[in-house]
């Protein structure tokens, strides 16, 4: 694996590690995983972490850990480093465009440097799924390529969970399972029509149905797809118009059969829409600015309503897409953008809230105020700095802008 590591000065005490540097290997457990070498380590007989490290160029060896409690540590290590133990130092961590993620570094040995990170599952998906992590450190900035870590952390949690007895979830997991809201109680349904409408405009609009009773046939039913790139919000907001600049380059119009709705480009071949969009489709037309070409539906989740389709090896990579937002970094009250297709009008944009954070039958949903109209289903729901946090779903009938979509983290891998 080609790693790169662009130095401004040699790194002087940059990291630090909580844990002791003294741990035995268990036998069986060294592996390599797409470049990374993993293995499990206990401390006097009881299990103590899971880690994995990958050589750089400039001879630095840069680490991840996760220990049995979900507690997790980055560092890095070279031969030539001369520290004094317990030597820290403030730093600061940027991965891709998120960040930044603020540490205190201490020294374990004299050629060891590790640190503890927050125990978030959002930050753990950012590292994973990243592809540059920036380090800046007493004045100085470094970079390192991160290559194959989403495969790589993956296994960690498999480690953990195998020697050690944990949960297998990212840190962060269990705390932000029991703080989400509980699901709303579903509104009451009138004699005229069914509380939850579906954006899309169905065959027989009097009575359409919130969920499509059957999906593509397709052999990947997860409804989620690899492609997604996470990043955390920096508390920035951008111009409503600065906002459709930015994302409305990932925006496509999606035509089936029977129904019309848009679709997110969220990698340079993957889109992300609503499975009622595309209905048994295995095959769809994207549209934008007069331009038609074929899609395929890969993953389909009938009853998550989500579908991913994938333009073919053959076509040009999609010119725009866009980074997604974790659903545990949204809060409610931030100002946020539906960028759509209502009533085939193409990339239509429109002003909200996030109105609340709901969960129902294990989907997590972000409520808004921002109009989401028949025909928007597969629209984006971006924040004020252009990332997209959802994909605008369905709406409750007869009420003032009570408007879902389904939190586009859902659709990660």
């Amino acid at each position: 694996m080609k790693r790169v590591c662009a130095l401004a000065i040699a790194l002087v005490a940059v990291c630090s590690w909580q844990t002791p540097a003294k741990a035995d290997l268990i036998p069986g457990s060294r592996t390599t995983v797409g470049g990374w070498s993993l293995s499990a380590h206990d401390r006097a007989g009881k299990f103590s972490h899971c880690a994995i490290s990958a050589p750089y160029k400039s001879g630095i060896r840069m680490l991840f850990s996760v220990s049995g409690d979900q507690s997790w540590r980055v560092g890095w290590t070279h031969e030539s480093w001369r520290f004094t133990k317990g030597q820290t130092v403030d730093l600061t961590l940027l991965v891709d465009n998120a960040g930044p993620f603020p540490l205190k570094a201490v020294a374990a040995t004299e050629n060891l440097a590790l640190a503890e990170l927050p125990a978030k599952e959002e930050l753990f998906d950012v590292m994973r799924r990243g592809n540059r992590m920036t380090v800046r450190a007493m004045g100085n900035t470094y970079a390192f390529n991160l290559d194959g870590t989403y495969a790589a952390l993956s296994e960690v949690l498999n480690c953990t969970a195998r020697y050690g007895g944990g949960s297998g979830t990212p840190p962060g997991t269990s705390t932000s399972a029991v703080t989400s809201p509980p699901a709303p109680p579903a509104p009451a349904p009138t004699p005229s029509a069914p509380p939850l409408m579906p954006s899309q405009p169905q065959p027989q609009a009097s009575a359409p149905q919130p969920r499509p009773p059957s999906a593509p046939n397709v052999a990947d039913r997860s409804g989620k797809t690899s492609a997604i790139r996470l990043i955390l919000g920096d508390g920035t907001e951008l111009k409503p118009h600065q906002v459709f600049e930015k994302s409305s380059g990932a925006v496509y119009i999606v035509k089936a059969e029977r129904s019309q709705g848009s679709a997110i480009a969220v990698g340079e071949r993957d889109l992300l829409t609503n499975c009622h969009v595309v209905e048994s489709a295995t095959t769809v037309t994207l549209e934008r600015e007069g331009v038609r070409f074929p899609a395929n539906v890969v993953s389909a989740n009938a009853n998550a309503d989500r579908c991913v389709l994938r333009i073919a090896a053959t076509a040009p990579p999609l010119p725009n897409w866009v980074r997604v937002r974790p659903y545990a970094d949204v809060k409610v009250g931030e100002r946020v953008f539906t960028i759509g297709t209502p009533r085939g009008l193409e990339l239509t944009l429109a002003e909200g809230i996030i109105s609340s954070k709901r969960v129902k039958e294990g989907e997590r949903l972000l409520q808004t105020s921002a109009p989401i109209s028949r025909g928007s289903s597969g629209g984006g729901l971006f924040d004020a700095q252009g990332n997209l946090i959802g994909i605008t779903t369905f709406m409750i009938r007869d009420a003032q802008n009570i408007n879902f979509a389904i939190a586009a983290e859902e659709y990660a891998r």
